[in-house]
């Protein structure tokens, strides 16, 4: 399981997958918490669709990262 949040110093996406460096999956966000997962280089084109060219692995504290709520389409573009 993942979820979605958005990283409050940027506004970049971040799909966060594990939780304490564990292989424990993570479900929402916790404070006190470090979260690793993908970070998106995206931008929201509609409500439900963002757009991306590249993601790359990054960890952030709970206190880094907002709640993204609702449900998104990833969709990736090729790099030009």
């Amino acid at each position: 399981m993942s979820f979605t949040a958005k990283v409050r110093s940027t506004g970049q996406l971040f799909w966060a997958a594990t939780v304490d460096g564990l292989s424990r999956d993570a479900h929402r966000l916790e404070p006190g918490k470090e979260y690793s997962g993908h970070l998106f280089d995206a931008v929201r084109t509609q409500p439900d669709r963002v757009e991306y060219t590249e993601a790359k692995w990054a960890t952030f504290k709970s206190g880094e990262l907002d709640d993204w709520p609702g449900d998104i389409r990833l969709v990736h573009l090729p790099k030009r």
